[in-house]
């Protein structure tokens, strides 16, 4: 067991980690009595149980807990005080203190932390279980998406087909390259709606991140368009400066999604929904959206239709896992409890209001991360800097694909080596070593995998520059073997700047300017 002490008092240090060991003679104890340390305990360190005073001297007690909820909502937190307070020790529970202890009666020390490691471990399970669910919940939404998915698709492939044709034939200058436009912007479209519906199906559950809900709104918009009617007009509204969340971006299209589904089956025919952001600042003095909610900054996420609405005798109920208005075989009743559940555990809350025959509103409430928004910065200029043109040894054994991105490399001034098949490869490696400054390879090659080719080049080199290209990286397939080797990874279909980036970063890994 790893406990981490919150203690200012060498003397109470000193007996309650003596009755610890005494218990858990394995125990690795911590002690610190500042908010620094405390923060860098918690991004840094392995903690299982945090046991803290409530009065100090450098960090008060509430402040830490709320440190300790913000960074690592499972950690069980015990407050051992010499004099709390019933009210004191009320707010803590409420805050998500898992127990309070006098430290005159030091005695339910052990069997607090023995029930607090048991809580944990129960919180833990849980999450399995509800992210087994909700990968559950998203196969059935993926469901629903399947047919404006694939019509979109064919809307995509028609005038790629259609251009191919044309360019075969006679043309002018500019007539050629409005058909390229055309096929450019085709694949484009059709590439981003196979990666979100990949992206969507995976999950990656509980990966949270600093999210700004601008970028994600943009994302998603051509997502859900192309999974409704034409008869529903789906717009976004942004107002001011939406702070920065932390969130898991699966989970958030998850969250839409439903929202969206549920939008579109109250619109008969002809019909709008607006996704809205916004900047909201909720104070102690003006009304909360939920009976749980605490003062602070949110960015508010908004979904609007012009529906039919939700009867007043029903909208208690909504969030309900099972209940549904829909008839039986259009839906299990879980879009809404899935909804909520998402966004409580990003500490959010959800609210709705509805006016029969004029449609519904629901307002999400996303908590801000104190974080400083960043402008985009971009490099510029010679990505070289070097006396002559650096080598790129590159493998795939479709030779279109292979065409393609040797022609993209050369323009861009690499000098570039062909091999159709990872055994071809690496005779060019051995051969060319002195003159490769990197390797692109394909992932899924018949004569010599690319996995194994990439195994080979790593007993000869365990740090020479390797960028992978594959259809299928987005589906997690390889991530774990190439990350403990060091190797990028490219997911096809790939952009010529993301193309050029990556062969500047690992020709600068190889040669320095």
């Amino acid at each position: 067991m790893r406990m981490l002490h919150i203690e200012d008092s060498d003397f109470d240090a000193e007996l309650i980690s003596r009755a610890v060991i005494a218990e858990w003679p394995e125990c690795q104890i911590t002690r610190i009595e500042s908010r620094e340390e405390l923060i860098e305990k918690l991004e840094k360190g392995d903690i299982d149980v945090i046991v803290s005073d409530f009065t100090l001297g450098a960090l008060d007690g509430l402040e830490a807990l709320e440190l300790v909820r913000k960074r690592r909502p499972g950690t069980p937190f015990i407050f051992l005080s010499g004099t709390m307070g019933e009210d004191r020790a009320v707010e803590a529970l409420r805050r998500g203190a898992i127990d309070y202890l006098l430290k005159d009666r030091p005695a339910r020390l052990v069997p607090a932390i023995r029930n607090a490691l048991a809580f944990a471990g129960e919180v833990e399970r849980r999450k399995r279980v509800e992210s087994q669910f909700l990968r559950a919940q998203r196969m059935e939404s993926i469901g629903l998406l399947a047919g404006g998915i694939a019509h979109d698709l064919n809307n995509v492939l028609t005038p790629i087909l259609m251009s191919l044709n044309l360019l075969r034939a006679p043309a002018n200058e500019s007539t050629r390259l409005a058909f390229i436009a055309h096929l450019e912007e085709s694949a484009r479209h059709g590439a981003a709606l196979v990666r979100q519906l990949l992206d969507f199906a995976r999950g990656a559950d509980g990966s949270f991140s600093n999210t700004d809900l601008r970028v994600f709104l943009s994302d998603f918009l051509p997502f859900i368009e192309s999974s409704l009617p034409k008869s529903i007009t789906v717009v976004t509204r942004i107002v001011g400066e939406p702070p920065i969340v932390r969130a898991d971006v699966t989970q958030l299209k998850q969250v839409l999604l439903n929202l969206c589904i549920n939008a579109r089956d109250a619109i008969a025919t002809v019909g709008g929904i607006t996704l809205s952001l916004e900047r909201v600042d909720l104070t102690q003095a003006g009304p909360l959206p939920d009976p749980e909610a605490v003062p602070g900054t949110y960015a508010v996420l908004s979904v609007s239709d012009t529906g039919s609405g939700i009867p007043a005798t029903e909208i208690d109920r909504i969030f309900d896992p099972f209940f549904t208005t829909k008839e039986s075989g259009n839906g299990t009743g879980l879009g809404l409890s899935v909804v909520r559940g998402i966004v409580k555990g990003h500490g959010g809350y959800v609210t709705v209001d509805s006016e029969m025959g004029k449609g519904t509103v629901f307002r999400i409430f996303f908590p801000a991360h104190n974080l400083q928004r960043k402008a985009r910065t971009g490099s510029t200029g010679d990505p070289f800097g070097l006396t002559r043109r650096p080598g790129i040894l590159l493998v795939d054994d479709d030779p279109a694909v292979r065409a393609l991105l040797e022609s993209q490399l050369t323009t861009a001034g690499y000098r570039v080596l062909g091999a159709a098949d990872g055994a071809s490869g690496l005779e060019l490696f051995v051969r060319h070593r002195s003159e490769i400054d990197a390797v692109f390879t394909d992932l899924q090659m018949a004569v010599m995998s690319g996995v194994e080719f990439i195994r080979c080049l790593r007993e000869r080199d365990p740090v020479f520059p390797i960028v992978a290209i594959s259809g299928l990286a987005d589906s997690g397939r390889f991530d774990e073997t190439l990350a403990k080797v060091g190797v990028m990874l490219l997911p096809k279909p790939i952009r010529r700047e993301v193309l050029l980036a990556a062969a500047a970063k690992a020709v600068g890994i190889k040669r320095p300017a």
